[in-house]
């Protein structure tokens, strides 16, 4: 399975910073919850044209 998962573990404003390579899916569980819509352009970059952000627990509304 490491040969196609790549897990990222931390802080997600930090591990996201260096990351710099396109992703499939994207899959958030973060705790605090003010950071979905902090975070969403950063995904919006790292996600392959066409691929998944899966989003645990998203607070509602959502408007995308």
């Amino acid at each position: 399975m490491n040969d196609f998962i790549d897990f990222k573990v931390g802080d997600l404003k930090t591990v996201i910073e260096d990351v710099n390579e396109d992703f499939d899916l994207i899959f958030q569980d973060v705790g605090g919850k003010t950071l979905y819509n902090t975070m969403f352009n950063d995904y919006l970059r790292l996600l392959k044209t066409g691929r998944r952000l899966l989003v645990e627990d998203v607070p509602l509304p959502v408007f995308i």
